[in-house]
């Protein structure tokens, strides 16, 4: 797929179109049904789902998403990987702590990634784009979502009270890893508790050092994210091993992992 100014705007209006239905939705009552796994599923992940699914038919390449089953016998050395929305529980609780995620994956690497966080009451609010070949990019929602190449992309500031780490809400532990401590050079850790993907613009922005997840996630989960990591020249690293993260598409469970900021990196 030719990466170009065309096709990047092509993403971004087609992000918007879904984060718009989604709203609609978040706004007004709605139910939510359960799946297989006890997770749970509203019209709005199912919306998300349908708009992205439609509007990515026009770059040809396969489509792997949390709620579609696909045909694990195509060739996933390009495709698109999508999770409509990540953290459906902080959905349905609407405390604005969920996001629409979309990355194109190449050889294994995410090389485009957008994430979208359209509900949250924070400056990630919005629509963030980024790769390692792109840098970080992000627009407000209350901006028009244009890509121009010419124009400053977003640079990531050190964080402010470094060393700071970013974990879930909903699963954090408060007695951190003894690797985790390293990480923080023997100084105390200032915890930030954050819901969903949206974990990681905190990194990609510097204002978190470092996301560590001990058990495996999909890769529809941490895509997009680790496209803005890396965009912003950070690294995704196994969190075991210490080497880059990749994916094996069909396959779409992921080991732990470790996202360091750039701001923090030698």
């Amino acid at each position: 797929m030719n990466l170009n100014e065309s096709n990047i705007n092509a993403l971004l209006a087609l992000g918007r179109k879904a984060a718009n239905r989604v709203l609609d939705i978040y706004l007004q009552e709605f139910s939510v049904q359960f799946k297989a796994d006890d997770s749970p599923l509203t019209l709005a992940d199912q919306e998300a789902d349908r708009l992205f699914q439609e509007g990515l038919q026009q770059f040809g390449l396969p489509i792997v998403s949390e709620e579609k089953e696909f045909d694990a016998k195509q060739d996933f050395s390009t495709c698109w990987v999508i999770d409509p929305i990540d953290g459906t529980k902080e959905f349905v609780a609407r405390n604005g702590m969920f996001t629409l995620n979309v990355a194109l994956i190449q050889d294994g690497i995410p090389i485009l990634g957008l994430l979208i966080a359209p509900a949250y009451q924070g400056e990630e609010a919005g629509a963030w784009l980024g790769g390692p070949h792109f840098g970080l990019w992000h627009w407000p929602m209350d901006q028009e979502w244009i890509w121009n190449p010419q124009k400053p992309q977003v640079k990531p500031k050190a964080s402010i009270h470094s060393p700071s780490l970013v974990g879930s809400r909903s699963d954090f532990r408060e007695n951190l890893d003894n690797w985790e401590q390293e990480l923080a050079k023997g100084k105390p850790l200032h915890i930030l508790k954050v819901g969903s993907s949206l974990k990681f613009t905190f990194v990609a922005s510097g204002k978190a050092d470092f996301y560590p997840r001990s058990h495996r996630l999909s890769a529809w989960d941490i895509a997009a994210g680790h496209a803005l990591v890396l965009g912003a020249g950070g690294k995704m690293l196994e969190l075991d091993s210490r080497k880059p993260l990749c994916y094996n598409l069909p396959h779409i469970s992921m080991p732990g992992f470790l996202a360091l900021a750039g701001t923090t990196l030698d």
